[in-house]
């Protein structure tokens, strides 16, 4: 909230650090924090680059034509001869590329939203996903999550590093800039009495952290002193 600058519009972007694959499950590519001190609105935009494998298709079909046969006949009263057509109908079988379906979903502070679920349809290769959703009526004085998943149907596909360019901008309003540490565990359960008491299960995991770098670094090394070559034609290292 220090970060708010009030009466100011600020356009806040990110890009993605990992690479995604995506699949027949929702993956979460997008989450953005933000937060105001007045009740207005945002808009949030992306671009997300997703190179598209879709699966083969099968199709068939039927080839019709007519052919003539090396069979010919003399007409008796005439003498002429005539080869024979032949109406022909051959069944052809073969395999093309087909058609991938990638579904966005929108998820605004753990609520999804139905209203607007895009979807579209891709062959193989590389494409453009353009995103836009104006975010209404935001809280103010909290802090408020947007999400954006990506699911691939009849097919997959694949987001490389810096694929993902997103924007979110707003009056009087700042975006968290990192991750602060804070690790969020859901369980779903069923329905249950009151006073029954309600089955839960043991949640145990184990926790690794790694620092990723995305600055190529080099490194050079260099030899001090003379190299000679001695009576062998093999090198001689003075130190």
């Amino acid at each position: 909230m220090n970060q708010v600058d009030a009466g100011k519009i600020g356009i806040h972007t990110f890009a993605n650090a990992s690479a995604y694959t995506l699949a027949d499950t929702d993956t979460k590519i997008i989450s953005i924090e933000f937060a105001t001190t007045e009740e207005n609105h945002a808009q949030f935009f992306g671009q997300v680059v997703v190179d598209a494998a879709a699966l083969q298709a099968e199709r068939t079909a039927s080839a019709k034509g007519t052919i003539s046969i090396p069979f010919t006949e003399t007409d008796t009263e005439t003498g002429e001869t005539t080869d024979n057509p032949l109406e022909v109908e051959i069944p052809i079988t073969w395999s093309e590329d087909g058609k991938v379906l990638c579904y966005v979903t929108f998820e605004l502070n753990d609520e999804i939203i139905t209203v607007h679920c895009p979807v579209e349809t891709w062959h193989s290769g590389k494409h453009i996903l353009s995103l836009y959703y104006p975010i209404e009526s935001v809280v103010p004085d909290i802090t408020n999550t947007f999400n954006v998943y990506l699911r691939m149907e009849n097919g997959t596909g694949f987001v490389g590093i810096g694929d993902c360019i997103a924007s979110i901008s707003g009056q009087a309003m700042a975006a968290a800039p990192a991750w602060d540490g804070k690790i969020e565990i859901e369980e779903k359960t069923g329905r249950f009495i009151l006073g029954g008491g309600m089955d839960v299960k043991n949640i145990t995991d184990i926790m690794q952290m790694e620092t990723m770098e995305l600055v190529q670094r080099a490194y050079t090394d260099h030899m001090t002193g003379r190299t000679a070559i001695c009576a062998f034609c093999r090198p001689v290292t003075v130190e």
